[in-house]
């Protein structure tokens, strides 16, 4: 089954730089790999500017006129081509992992194609504006009892989240990380800002410091309806957390 992230690493290799066509990988990497030493050495160069300019190409008209997968390739080889030429094979994996899951963060179109491309397993609604809570009183102060939940990627896997301590984690399927640090801005309302990760897709993702605002939209039998801003980017999404 071809994937959103092999059309991605497909429209790469067609620039003559030898990149397999991939399936979505298996997140495995070293252990204690966190992202304050490993961030500079896989982005080479690429920059959010970079990836901002890149996200203009998308939405230019010219672009609009291609299809899904040929817009995101020319925007690859006008932004992305010249810095992978002087990579070696692993430096230019690292560098498009980078560009692949930090431009879901910085691009809304890019991610829409994506979705377009491939719209995944999980329960993950792209919505257009910041939904409004319906959620009772009673079932926020519940909530911030439960402290362990768990939610699906897009992948379909299953990520564990435990909220303790002001913090909240992640843990992943292959055992890895991600842990933020968390604060309440208002009932029903809180912000959770990226501190590290040694998981492939948050690593590159979040840098530190990058914040996102949560929403508790609804309360259903063992889940809650929530509502994601990704901040600085205008983009929101919707998806559910469960507990036992």
């Amino acid at each position: 089954m071809c994937s959103s992230y092999a059309n991605f690493r497909f429209v790469m290799s067609c620039k003559q730089y030898n990149l397999k066509i991939l399936q979505m990988k298996t997140f495995l990497i070293p252990t204690l790999l966190f992202l304050s030493l490993s961030a500079r050495s896989q982005t080479y160069g690429i920059t959010d500017s970079t990836l901002s300019a890149m996200c203009s190409t998308l939405l230019s008209q010219e672009s609009k006129l291609l299809t899904d997968v040929e817009r995101i390739k020319t925007a690859l080889i006008k932004h992305i081509s010249p810095v992978l030429q002087d990579l070696t094979q692993s430096e230019q994996n690292n560098a498009l992992d980078f560009v692949y899951y930090r431009t879901q963060r910085l691009c809304k179109e890019f991610k829409t194609l994506l979705n377009r491309i491939d719209s995944g397993k999980g329960d993950w609604v792209i919505v257009e504006k910041k939904p409004v809570s319906h959620l009772t009183k009673e079932a926020y102060r519940k909530f911030m009892k439960i402290g362990k939940f768990y939610y699906l990627e897009s992948s379909g896997d299953t990520v564990q989240v435990t909220l303790q301590n002001g913090l909240w984690e992640d843990h992943f399927k292959d055992g890895t990380y991600s842990r933020l640090k968390l604060h309440w801005l208002k009932d029903a309302e809180f912000q959770i800002e990226f501190i590290e990760s040694n998981n492939i897709i948050r690593k590159n993702f979040s840098k530190p410091g990058d914040k996102y605002n949560y929403q508790l939209l609804e309360k259903h039998n063992k889940k809650y309806k929530m509502s994601v801003e990704i901040v600085g980017t205008a983009q929101f999404m919707t998806f559910y957390m469960y507990f036992e």
